[in-house]
C-alpha cells in the first residue's frame, strides 16, 4: 500500500500546506479547513492515476496556483517521510463539467480551484513525476 500525501509546497508561489484526506459524500466535495484536500479515491504519489489535490481560491489557500507556469515545481511529502517531486507541464481553466483530466493512466498530479466570476469555472494545474 502506497503512502499517503500530507504536506504540498510549492516554492515558486509560497505554498506551503498540510494535506487532509476527503471524500465526495452526496456529490458535495468534502472540504478541508486546514490547508489542501486530498479526494481519498484518486491516486496515491508513484502509483498510476490522477492525484487529486484540491483548495479554496483563497490567498492561503489555492489562490496562489494561478501564477503558476509550465515548469515550475510541486513537492508532495508522504506519510512514509519521501518527497516526491511534480513538474507542472499544463495549466487551464475549465467548466466544472469537463472531468476527463481526472482520467489519467499514468502518475499525475492534479491541483484544482475555483476561479472565474462566481465561481463559475475551474482553474486546474497537471504535473507529472519529475
Amino acid at each position: 500500500h502506497l503512502a499517503k500525501p500530507i504536506q504540498l509546497s510549492i516554492s515558486s508561489v509560497n505554498i506551503n500546506l498540510p494535506i487532509e484526506e476527503t471524500a465526495i459524500s452526496n456529490n458535495a466535495w468534502g472540504i478541508s479547513s486546514l490547508g489542501a484536500s486530498y479526494l481519498a479515491i484518486s491516486a496515491r504519489p508513484g502509483e498510476n492515476g490522477a492525484i487529486i489535490l484540491y483548495g479554496h481560491n483563497s490567498t492561503d489557500r489555492f489562490g496562489p496556483i494561478r501564477w503558476l507556469s509550465v515548469g515550475k515545481e510541486i513537492k508532495i511529502k508522504t506519510t512514509d517521510g519521501k518527497t516526491h517531486t511534480y513538474i507542472i507541464n499544463k495549466i487551464a481553466e475549465v467548466d466544472p463539467r469537463q472531468t476527463d483530466v481526472f482520467n489519467q493512466k499514468t502518475e499525475v498530479l492534479i491541483l484544482y480551484t475555483c476561479s472565474g466570476f462566481a465561481d463559475l469555472k475551474r482553474f486546474v494545474v497537471i504535473a507529472r513525476p519529475q
